[in-house]
């Protein structure tokens, strides 16, 4: 996803690449190629051959919109898929990886979903944008919003279980809409790892507390080189 956005905005190769995270030895994808093609089309066509080739309807939406949002949609669909797909093969804890993986598509979709609707994307480009995998907002909570003549009034309504990621968005609030995001993550997380401490999930939960924890003290750096309040600090961190 990077390196298509740099394809477009033109970013240094040199740039983008000290960005990276180097993880050739693990992937399929050849990353150097990438970033040596002259344009997202040429990009396109190194995946071919990959899990992440593009579908012709992502395709033929980002070509119609003239946007990368259906190929970003469909990279993380596909992640999202092989994410399912790992969780099943696992001999126990299912349903605890299950509900911290499927709460992060919930956010994602929660996000997506309103803020396609503010922006006023077509109803069917917004469809194909959507994670099919649910926890506590089902597909026909989404359809209702997507096919809704008056979409935010009944969004509060709709996605009540992440109702503060709702008015963050609808108060137009885009980094508090991140934040509330990752509250809802790290609450669920903790449940997790409270309630199954000596399981596989618990590593998966260990996991999400280092990112979180990376977060905040990027957050408290950021605070005092640019000599914020402790009170503004706190305010914005996942773990308050």
């Amino acid at each position: 996803m990077r390196i298509l956005r740099s394809k477009v905005m033109m970013t240094p190769k040199g740039a983008l690449e000290i960005r990276l995270f180097p993880i050739e030895r693990y992937s399929s994808v050849n990353f150097k190629a990438l970033l040596n093609s002259n344009s997202v089309d040429e990009a396109i066509e190194l995946l071919a051959e990959t899990v992440y080739s593009p579908s012709k309807e992502a395709i033929q939406l980002y070509e119609s919109n003239d946007s990368l949002i259906p190929l970003e949609a469909f990279f993380e669909r596909n992640y999202a898929e092989e994410l399912i797909k790992s969780a099943e093969t696992l001999p126990q804890d299912k349903d605890s990886v299950n509900s911290l993986i499927r709460t992060q598509f919930d956010i994602r979709n929660c996000i997506t979903v309103i803020g396609g609707v503010i922006q006023g994307l077509d109803p069917y480009l917004l469809k194909s944008l959507v994670i099919p995998h649910y926890y506590k907002i089902s597909a026909t909570d989404i359809a209702k919003i997507i096919n809704s003549n008056d979409a935010l009034s009944i969004t509060p309504t709709v996605f009540r279980p992440y109702i503060k990621v709702v008015n963050a968005l609808l108060a137009g609030e885009e980094s508090m809409t991140y934040l509330e995001g990752l509250r809802y993550i790290y609450k669920e997380n903790e449940s997790v790892r409270h309630t199954r401490p000596y399981s596989f999930a618990f590593i998966l939960t260990y996991l999400i507390s280092c990112e979180i924890e990376q977060r905040n003290l990027t957050r408290i750096a950021f605070g005092k080189e640019y000599n914020d309040s402790v009170e503004e600090i706190v305010a914005h961190l996942v773990i308050n």
